[in-house]
């Protein structure tokens, strides 16, 4: 049995995507061994290149602290990941369950209960104002591609903010998290998500993200037995 589940959100056409043919050398003798992520440009050439090599490897993780919401919402077409998971304290990690029905296993001896935990791709509006999450009218958003992980409560917080005859992609969402409280809010703070101002560059970015929907399997935690190192490293995830 498969501890993973998927919860479709909505269809969406695919959108395909393309990648750069690397032309092949015509000399008869054989060419050094070169990685083809590796660019070069001029000084004077602006950002298009540099934009792209210069920035970190993997999908951030929607974080919010006291006094600083984040603005998300979900990207169409996406499928959202889930599993019982437990979670130590001690380590403070998660680890996904791997007991079956008729047969315990041995990370439901040594932690405590799994819990249902689920992950999401998201729009993060990384232009929203740090202190509210609100957008001025007129303003063009600007968006990330990020993982938003989620307990029980809090999906059911994502689907009762929608009004009814709306769904949970078309709106955006103010996660916010009150002073000197844990537990995060989650609230709609526009009916008409702001990201469709920019629809065809958004869903462009999110394209490969929805072909490998790995990385919200790796957010839900590791494997409580035979981790490796580099596995511990994709794995872990902070505290929500």
């Amino acid at each position: 049995m498969n501890q993973f589940s998927e919860v479709e959100l909505d269809e969406l056409e695919g959108i395909p995507v393309t990648t750069a043919a690397v032309a092949t050398p015509a000399a008869a003798a054989p060419a050094a061994a070169t990685n083809s992520n590796i660019q070069s440009w001029d000084a004077d050439d602006g950002d298009d290149v540099s934009g792209t090599i210069l920035k970190g490897g993997g999908v951030p993780y929607i974080k919010v602290a006291e006094n600083q919401p984040a603005r998300i919402a979900f990207v169409p077409g996406t499928k959202i990941v889930g599993a019982p998971v437990h979670y130590s304290s001690g380590e403070n990690r998660y680890y996904v369950c791997e007991s079956k029905p008729g047969k315990r296993a041995k990370c439901c001896e040594k932690l405590p209960a799994a819990k249902g935990r689920a992950a999401a791709f998201v729009f993060h509006y990384t232009n929203a104002d740090t202190k509210t999450g609100k957008l001025a009218p007129g303003t063009v958003p600007q968006v990330e591609v990020g993982i938003f992980t989620m307990s029980r409560s809090n999906w059911d917080d994502v689907k009762g903010a929608v009004e009814e005859g709306s769904s949970v992609y078309a709106v955006d969402y103010r996660i916010s998290v009150s002073e000197k409280q844990l537990t995060r809010k989650i609230a709609v703070i526009s009916r008409t998500a702001r990201w469709l101002e920019i629809k065809d560059d958004a869903l462009a970015l999110a394209a490969p993200f929805l072909a490998d929907p790995s990385q919200l399997t790796r957010a839900l935690g590791r494997k409580y037995e035979s981790v490796t190192s580099m596995d511990a490293q994709l794995a872990d995830i902070e505290n929500l």
